[in-house]
């Protein structure tokens, strides 16, 4: 049976607030967008539009199946959370990668199944990117940059919490909490805190924006809270592509 792997997020925390640069940022031919207020889009666009873009992810473990999900950002590359495909976090990194390298497989909205491997690993923010063999993926259309988002604004998270693959949720942006302390590594990272519903199985999903661009990756919830939930901003995973 799959296990969740969505991570309760722990005990409370407050970001710090301070401006942030914004920078000319593209990765793997997606671009960055810069905009205060996104172009409005149906929620039922937006899902349609974003559905072939994000990933069922099956890890095999020694006691099971882990779940997760993920997201395209080109023809050939997924972004998701370590604590999807890694069995820690926490672990050296050779190991984990070792472990995981032909273990991964991605299923796509249309039923279709590749196997996948982790190419770059950043722990500290909890952020992987893995290339999917033997499939053409679809990328999502753009990315919006963390600074330019404003509260208030309409989120969609697109995952598959529970097993229930490629479930879409509303709801709206919360907070924006820069130098926010991820409890999982104890590193700094821009988080968005949102309360469109997620639950185990959603790390390593979509989270976009009213215009239908990823504006982040849905990483977990503060246990014991109600729709405190947080994704990891998209953006800052860019800033960290081959490096």
């Amino acid at each position: 049976m799959a296990k969740d792997v969505n991570k309760s997020l722990n005990d409370t925390f407050e970001g710090i607030k301070k401006p942030l640069p914004v920078s000319q940022l593209a990765v793997a031919g997606v671009a960055v967008k810069q905009v205060l207020t996104a172009a409005s889009e149906s929620a039922t666009q937006i899902y349609s539009e974003a559905l072939p873009s994000v990933l069922l992810i099956i890890a095999r473990e020694d006691d099971g199946d882990a779940q997760g999900s993920a997201v395209a950002i080109a023809d050939d590359i997924a972004i998701t959370n370590c604590h999807v495909v890694m069995p820690d976090i926490t672990e050296q990194q050779s190991l984990a990668a070792q472990r995981f390298d032909a273990d991964i497989f991605v299923l796509t909205s249309n039923g279709r199944k590749a196997r996948a491997a982790v190419i770059e690993h950043h722990e500290d923010i909890d952020t992987c990117f893995l290339r999917v063999s033997g499939l053409k993926l679809s990328p999502i259309k753009a990315i919006r940059s963390f600074g330019w988002l404003k509260i208030g604004e309409p989120v969609y998270a697109l995952g598959s919490p529970k097993g229930l693959a490629f479930t879409f949720s509303q709801g709206i942006l919360s907070q924006l909490r820069p130098d926010f302390v991820y409890p999982p590594t104890g590193a700094y990272i821009d988080a968005i805190q949102f309360s469109a519903p997620i639950s185990g199985g959603s790390s390593g999903g979509a989270l976009l924006d009213g215009g239908g661009n990823l504006i982040g990756v849905t990483s977990g919830e503060l246990k014991g809270g109600q729709a405190l939930n947080f994704a990891i901003a998209a953006d800052l995973a860019w800033r960290r592509f081959g490096k």
